[in-house]
């Protein structure tokens, strides 16, 4: 975990969600347009295969055995809908990050994660996100070096 929201046991009002969101959002964003310009464009993953979701249009070619997903993959699905990735061929590993929340109380979560590039699937990157999940990042700004999160609320 890189960055943390407040939670939501008791937040002030709706609004606290969409700034957490939003807050966490653009903190994503900045370290994709980072790690875009160091590495290159990202792929994405789609996690939602991983919990046995899937649309008409991206049904796998033969089921998944959810109880054998690969770590980090597995904890990943649990809290987000899609994972930007960068391969790093040298090591034989992927390099990933999202926004996730566990729960809707449970405080949204800028996360990093390492993996071996055999426990990604054939043809992972580049794939459509249901209607819903996070659009990819636009480029932006970079956000300010100080991302913990507002005490004001």
């Amino acid at each position: 975990m890189l960055h943390r929201s407040r939670d939501f046991w008791d937040p002030p009002g709706p609004e606290a969600f969409t700034r957490a969101e939003e807050e966490l959002e653009a903190a994503l964003t900045a370290l994709v347009t980072a790690l875009t310009g160091r590495h290159g464009d990202p792929g994405t993953v789609d996690l939602f295969p991983y919990l046995g979701v899937h649309d008409d249009t991206d049904e796998p070619e033969e089921p998944l055995d959810l109880d054998d997903v690969p770590e980090p993959l597995a904890s990943l699905r649990d809290l987000a809908g899609s994972l930007y990735v960068w391969p790093v061929p040298s090591a034989g590993r992927w390099l990933g990050v999202t926004v996730g929340q566990a729960d809707r109380e449970e405080p949204y979560e800028l996360l990093a994660a390492v993996g071996e590039a055999a426990t990604l699937p054939q043809g992972a990157t580049r794939v459509t996100r249901p209607p819903g999940s996070r659009p990819s990042p636009a480029p932006a700004a970079p956000a300010s070096p100080d991302c913990a999160p507002r005490t004001d609320r």
